[in-house]
């Protein structure tokens, strides 16, 4: 049977609605610049705006947001704002108004300061009308922690709750209580922790009765956990005490040392307690400040 001929098909090229374009060297790229079709989603207009939300807790932040927008007469046209938030984990907000008419092609935003981690710095952008309130944007493009290291960005992008995992590792030093008071740990405002381990010692005077020591986790109001220590801590004596996420109770008489355990992936909200709870403490019992490792989020 005899080979049938293969069907002509036109070479795009030759059609009326493509131009050429050449590139230096032997490659040849052919893309169509008539008629094409618009390469991105997002048309924007002069009463359009982009509204931009930071909770930071991070200091010597300074984000820059670049954008690009792709202008009808097929120039490109850069914008670039700079932002400097607050680092107490409240609201700042900037409206980028006073937009070009056009396709939004890329927006980015970064961290020129100072280094900050994942868990401290959180950011989302939406596209929104001039007419809209604060929290009405119509359509969220980017919403995740900026770090020194990536920059965040649409479009492709990265939409994250700011619980997300995983928090910012930090290392809290405590106060130091007066004599004769037990101490206490407050998670700050528009802060989460999750507690991975706290670590102190308490000294004792000579008074012939053991210090019966708890530690306790409140909101601020109720009390949620109790951890006791088994043993107590004696007469005139200088005794570690750490807990520790998933550890277990370890009292060494030798070092004078007690581990306990926390619960696990507990999270504590802004205003949330751990103290010490001493019975029989007396006036001239020293507790020193706490040193508590902690995983952070933002709570905006």
């Amino acid at each position: 049977m005899a080979d049938e001929p293969l069907a002509q098909v036109e070479n795009p090229r030759n059609s009326a609605d493509w131009r050429i374009k050449r590139l230096g060297g032997s490659n040849q790229v052919t893309f169509r610049i008539q008629d094409a079709d618009p390469p991105s989603d997002l048309y924007v207009r002069p009463e359009d705006a982009i509204d931009v939300y930071v909770n930071n807790i991070a200091s010597g932040v300074s984000l820059q947001l670049n954008m690009r927008f792709l202008l009808q007469d097929g120039s490109v046209q850069p914008m670039q704002y700079v932002i400097s938030p607050t680092t107490d984990g409240s609201l700042t907000f900037k409206r980028i108004s006073g937009l070009p008419e056009g396709y939004l092609l890329s927006i980015g935003i970064g961290n020129l300061g100072n280094g900050c981690k994942r868990g401290q710095c959180y950011v989302s952008c939406a596209y929104t009308r001039l007419s809209f309130s604060t929290f009405s944007g119509s359509q969220v493009l980017f919403a995740r922690y900026v770090e020194s290291d990536p920059i965040c960005g649409w479009p492709y992008p990265f939409i994250e709750s700011p619980g997300d995992d995983p928090g910012f590792f930090d290392s809290i030093a405590g106060s130091t209580p007066a004599a004769g008071a037990d101490f206490v740990v407050t998670v700050p405002a528009r802060q989460t922790w999750n507690v991975l381990s706290l670590q102190t010692n308490l000294l004792t005077n000579a008074t012939a009765v053991t210090r019966a020591v708890e530690l306790v986790i409140d909101d601020g109001l109720t009390i949620t956990t109790i951890i006791g220590d088994n043993g107590g801590s004696d007469p005139n004596t200088q005794r570690i005490y750490c807990w520790t996420a998933g550890g277990t109770f370890l009292r060494s008489g030798i070092v004078t040392v007690t581990n306990n355990t926390l619960p696990l992936n507990m999270r504590l909200r802004p205003g949330s307690r751990i103290r010490s709870s001493t019975g029989s403490l007396q006036a001239a019992d020293q507790w020193a400040a706490p040193n508590v490792l902690v995983q952070k989020w933002v709570e905006p």
